[in-house]
């Protein structure tokens, strides 16, 4: 995206904004992502909303597919990329369970963008 920089920065910010967009994820970073996953599983349907409170950090969210998922379970990263690899981490309990990225202590479900990543995945 123009005018946007990459960094691993996730210190907060006192943004009181509440508005989102819903962010088309790159190939490369849903592949990244997916290589991580349990053997069999895969995200479909993905989409990413920038966090208005740390400087770089998008919350990715889509639906996990695969045989030893039932229904329709939206799991979270968060990253500092949509566009390219970047740092990944596990944002809920989906996320941890069902693949091997770490979880962060710097990002929650509370953090903005959490939320509304799921919203654009579930209409």
């Amino acid at each position: 995206m123009a005018g946007c920089t990459e960094s691993s920065e996730t210190t907060p910010r006192n943004d009181s904004s509440d508005s989102f967009s819903c962010l088309s994820v790159s190939n490369e970073t849903i592949e990244w992502i997916e290589l991580e996953l349990r053997e069999g599983l895969s995200l479909s349907n993905v989409k990413a909303v920038k966090s208005n409170d740390f400087e770089n950090v998008y919350f990715i969210s889509g639906y996990l597919k695969g045989e030893e998922i039932s229904g329709s379970s939206i799991v979270t990263f968060s990253n500092t990329s949509i566009s390219s690899s970047g740092m990944v981490y596990s944002a809920n309990n989906m996320a941890s369970t069902f693949s091997g990225w770490q979880e962060s202590d710097r990002v929650s479900i509370s953090n903005h963008g959490f939320r509304e990543s799921q919203k654009c995945v579930s209409g």
